[in-house]
């Protein structure tokens, strides 16, 4: 799947969070375990957390994540909430009927 292309479809803040819970829950336990437990997201329940761990995914990736047996898994999902972060600002909370 194109997570990235599915976050520039989204046409509200709640689409985003909807996307971004079923991108967690696409992870498989070992892979989110190569995630540093203090970077990994537990749960999304606003467009506040995806700004949150994105921070904490950052600063995992700058400070331990880059030297790490696998980054390629922790810049995956920096890149993901990153995108999300991105959108979050651009979308309205609710699409208007």
């Amino acid at each position: 799947m194109d997570w990235i292309h599915k976050i520039g479809s989204t046409r509200d803040q709640q689409q985003l969070l909807a996307l971004t819970r079923e991108y967690l829950a696409a992870w498989y336990h070992a892979d989110l375990a190569q995630i540093a437990e203090d970077c990994r997201p537990t749960r999304v329940r606003d467009v506040d957390d995806i700004a949150y761990w994105t921070e904490r995914l950052a600063e995992g990736y700058c400070g331990e994540a880059v030297l790490a047996e696998h980054p390629d898994r922790h810049r995956e999902m920096l890149d993901f909430f990153m995108a999300a972060a991105h959108r979050a600002a651009q979308v309205p909370a609710e699409v208007e009927d």
